[in-house]
């Protein structure tokens, strides 16, 4: 399965937009950042529309970053959008929790510049044991 979520978003108080990563995150208010956890959340489950199968065995997850700027940081957005999919992910039935029971492994990789569409491409699957 595969999610694609913005990198940039705008919080729906503000007149502009913001890049999602662990320097916004630490510094914005908890009203801010729950709104904008909130829209990423809106964002999986329009993609998990028509999805009825949740994940029974062991996830991992791949993400694919296409960047806007060359001086993007990888794990700045992987790690604030790792936490809004899996929350989503659990809201909507999908995983039954995020642990480490369930979500057992993370790779992630620049997949190249992309400035009309920078992203995070989230590739999810079961892992076989």
């Amino acid at each position: 399965m595969e999610i694609i979520l913005p990198i940039y978003i705008k919080p729906k108080k503000s007149k502009k937009e913001i890049f999602v990563g662990l320097n916004w995150y630490r510094n914005v208010n908890f009203y801010t950042s729950n709104d904008v956890k909130k829209q990423y959340h809106e964002i999986v489950y329009e993609q998990l529309r028509g999805v009825k199968q949740p994940f029974e065995k062991q996830i991992r997850v791949k993400y694919r970053l296409f960047y806007k700027r060359k001086d993007c940081d990888l794990m700045n957005v992987v790690s604030v959008l790792d936490k809004f999919l899996l929350d989503a992910l659990v809201k909507a039935g999908m995983i039954k929790d995020d642990n480490v029971n369930k979500y057992v492994e993370c790779h992630a990789e620049i997949a190249g510049k992309d400035s009309k569409n920078p992203r995070l491409v989230c590739i999810i699957s079961e892992v076989e044991q």
